[in-house]
């Protein structure tokens, strides 16, 4: 028998970042699945924060009028549910700067269900602050050159701080609780990624074929030049020093990211410093 949508239905796993590292497409995958459920219409209902917070935010930028959390989950989360075994949705506000600690989402979360699972993708945590800037020039949240942006916003840097964001959960989930993806891993491997994926989530790998493509891929650097979208020496030295002791404490949960990430100056900092 179809299950009832109720506003009650609590999910089993979340989404919870990074930003621009590979969850819209890793969204769209697990909506595949036929026993999988992901949040629909809206990929980033943000269920675990303030309604009040979320309700200006569909208004502002969806034209989206809410007069409750009910009609959110209605018309944002559940519209498209057909009793599916698990739930899931992936909004990445869960891990962007200081929200979960602002919100104090992981406490929601626990409270909510105990037993959520918690994917987080993570990428090169430079690569991810360029392609955040690049995101904010094409909505036109900014006009700024790259390295004023990162000058004055620390809101990249702590984005890219995974631990920094994990850290606020382990107060809450153990860590068996989470799955950590690599996104590198996921363009190179996207089979393998998802075996594990879907045997974290306790369902089998699909016998329908799975097309494996990158969404909201930025196909163009909007008119910047690679060298363009390289960092000051400043704005490095600024950076690398916390990325570099994040980095060290996330190898517990994903030991292969400094094989994978190249953080090097050569690499990242404007040949003209």
């Amino acid at each position: 028998m179809e299950n009832k949508i109720t506003t009650e239905k609590v999910p089993d796993f979340l989404i919870i970042g990074a930003q621009k590292s590979g969850t819209t497409s890793m969204h769209e995958y697990l909506k595949t699945h036929p026993e999988i459920y992901m949040s629909s219409p809206i990929k980033e209902p943000g269920l675990f924060l303030p309604f009040d917070h979320m309700q200006k935010y569909f208004s502002k930028f969806f034209n989206l009028n809410l007069n409750s959390r009910e009609q959110l989950i209605q018309k944002c989360v559940l519209s498209e549910y057909h009793g599916e075994r698990i739930f899931g949705e992936s909004s990445t506000y869960y891990t962007i700067t200081d929200m979960s600690r602002s919100f104090d989402i992981p406490k929601k979360i626990f409270e909510a269900n105990p037993k959520m699972k918690l994917i987080y993708c993570i990428r090169n945590p430079l690569s991810r602050m360029v392609s955040h800037y690049l995101h904010c020039i094409k909505r036109g949240y900014t006009k700024s050159p790259l390295n004023k942006e990162l000058s004055v916003k620390r809101d990249y840097l702590l984005t890219s701080l995974y631990y920094y964001q994990l850290e606020h959960y382990l107060k809450y989930f153990d860590k068996e609780s989470f799955k950590i993806i690599l996104f590198e891993a996921l363009i190179k491997s996207p089979k393998k990624v998802f075996e594990e994926v879907f045997n974290f989530l306790g369902v089998d790998y699909p016998n329908c074929k799975i097309e494996f493509k990158v969404h909201h891929q930025s196909t163009n650097r909007n008119g910047f030049s690679k060298e363009d979208l390289k960092l000051s020496k400043e704005n490095y030295l600024n950076v690398i020093g916390p990325i570099r002791q994040d980095v060290e404490r996330m190898k517990e949960y994903a030991p292969d990211i400094c094989e994978a990430w190249d953080l090097s100056e050569e690499t990242w900092v404007k040949k003209s410093e």
